[in-house]
């Protein structure tokens, strides 16, 4: 079991991370992200399967913690205990630092917005059940439910996560059904050769989304307009 001092600390630290997420979703138009913290947000990929290790492993315990077999076991409660309130801790620095590369040049879009609302969504529901989950009022049908809305908002902010990284729908695209190919007498270039390549190879980093290097390539217009600034940039380099 986690010494009181530590669990103290740990549930403070875990109050200030709240407090400071919902301040960067309120204030966020107005923060500017320093330099030497953008390290700090690049970090975000690497630390978010921590959270949803522990986080999934401490719902599950949770959901079924009020079973005769499991209420009365000091060992089955005080390891969700523990489970909780680390993955709430790792899922708040998590959403801090997926904040923090979020305002680098090259996101915006919906699903970023979902993301990043549905990732909080996780820190303030894990955190909700683990303050209030020794409240007489909190009993077995309330901690399935807190259980199982907050394992349903991990699940899609790991899926809104993936079509940011990966491009959309990055997860059920492989059993779609697929485009029919166009005999080669009728097919456009652009249209039917080279577009296909770019939403197979490109589309994941250059959409309306997540614009890498200021660059799109969901359309011939996207494509040229890149060229056309890419064309501007060099003369502007010659001179």
């Amino acid at each position: 079991m986690i010494k009181q001092s530590h669990q103290g600390f740990a549930e403070t630290l875990l109050f200030i991370l709240n407090v400071f997420l919902i301040f960067l979703l309120v204030f966020g138009g107005y923060v500017v992200i320093p330099q030497w913290l953008q390290p700090v947000g690049r970090m975000h990929p690497l630390m978010l399967h921590f959270p949803i290790v522990l986080l999934t492993m401490a719902l599950l315990f949770e959901y079924f913690r009020f079973r005769p077999a499991f209420k009365e076991e000091a060992l089955y409660q005080n390891f969700t205990t523990v489970l909780l309130l680390g993955g709430s801790l790792l899922a708040a620095i998590t959403a801090i630092m997926g904040f923090f590369l979020a305002k680098e040049p090259g996101y915006s879009g919906n699903i970023l917005q979902w993301h990043k609302w549905t990732g909080a969504s996780v820190v303030w529901l894990s955190s909700a059940i683990y303050w209030f989950r020794d409240k007489q009022w909190y009993h077995t049908s309330l901690a399935k439910a807190m259980s199982s809305i907050t394992l349903i908002s991990v699940i899609l902010a790991g899926h809104y996560g993936a079509d940011l990284t990966h491009g959309e729908d990055f997860i059920l695209a492989p059993i779609r059904t697929a485009t029919a190919a166009v005999p080669i007498d009728q097919a456009l270039v652009y249209q039917d050769v080279i577009q296909p390549i770019f939403n197979a190879k490109c589309i994941s980093c250059h959409n309306e989304d997540k614009v890498k290097g200021r660059l799109m390539l969901t359309d011939s217009g996207a494509v040229l307009k890149g060229v056309s600034r890419a064309n501007y940039l060099c003369l502007a380099m010659l001179k």
